[in-house]
């Protein structure tokens, strides 16, 4: 049992799912926490919330199913699957105001994708040293890291801040130095066809998952557009109207549908019969969106 675990995960990942697990239950031992855990939980099974995860976690499936049929992805996988599911997946739905905000979001998303310190992340993880130096490094590296980052509130333990700093840089050239060592020493076990998929696999499954993310923002940004409109037009056949106007002049441009909102949101009842002539005006006045 223990071996199938250590081919699964890496020393590095047990030594801080131990540490997860032992700080976890020492939070709940105390009730106010536990209370509030439960609370949290029952907001979010009566909220809508559940509802979007669920399509989600559904059209994350499908695209599961999907590589499995192209023999593209297999049990051996699912670690990598399940980081991606709760590092990008999830918490894109949380950032989904990022995507109406920020035009270059999702160029931004694989350019940090290939960035040198996310393939020097990777390659890294892939190596691990002995379980009980893990144990001993991850919380020494955490406290750290909090410390740096305490000593940075305040001006007077600047100095303290350069001190950490220069310690986590030392660590972390250690195990830049160590996991080289380890591909140079063992290169055929570290340049083979199951690495290059864990390499690439985050990347394909976040291309194939933007759609979701698109169409989701999409929605946002037509519900919250909508939703303004009641302020300004009261007939409700009128505000139909309006509502159908708008999409078909939009239909799937979510960044000239956003720019549209900001510019020309503040509707009344006076150019609701005029909307074309507004939507042409903006359009007339707003360079093409490449």
């Amino acid at each position: 049992m223990m071996n199938s675990i250590t081919q699964i995960f890496t020393n590095r990942e047990m030594s801080i799912a131990i540490w997860l697990t032992i700080l976890f239950s020492l939070v709940l031992m105390k009730k106010e926490i536990r209370d509030s855990f439960l609370n949290v939980a029952k907001v979010f099974i009566e909220s809508k919330l559940y509802r979007i995860y669920f399509l989600m976690t559904v059209y994350v499936f499908l695209i599961i199913l999907f590589l499995y049929r192209l023999n593209f992805w297999n049990l051996s996988f699912l670690k990598e699957t399940i980081y991606w599911y709760f590092g990008v997946a999830f918490v894109s739905l949380f950032n989904v105001n990022k995507i109406n905000k920020e035009e270059k979001y999702f160029k931004r998303l694989f350019i940090d994708y290939l960035k040198l310190v996310a393939i020097l992340e990777f390659v890294t993880s892939l190596y691990s040293f002995d379980l009980i130096i893990e144990l001993i490094l991850v919380p020494i590296l955490i406290f750290i890291v909090m410390l740096s980052a305490v000593s940075d509130t305040q001006e007077k333990y600047h100095k303290m801040k350069k001190v950490f700093d220069a310690i986590l840089s030392i660590i972390g050239f250690c195990v830049i130095l160590y996991t080289l060592i380890k591909i140079v020493t063992d290169f055929s076990n570290f340049a083979n066809e199951s690495n290059l998929t864990t390499f690439i696999l985050p990347l394909i499954l976040t291309t194939i998952y933007l759609p979701f993310i698109y169409f989701f923002a999409l929605f946002i940004s037509y519900d919250t557009l909508f939703n303004r409109l009641i302020y300004f037009i009261k007939n409700n056949g009128d505000k139909k109207n309006a509502k159908w106007k708008i999409f078909f002049s939009f239909h799937f441009k979510l960044r000239e549908l956003n720019r549209f909102a900001k510019e020309y949101a503040p509707l009344s009842e006076e150019n609701d019969n005029n909307i074309v002539s507004v939507i042409k005006i903006f359009k007339s006045n707003t360079r093409p969106i490449i």
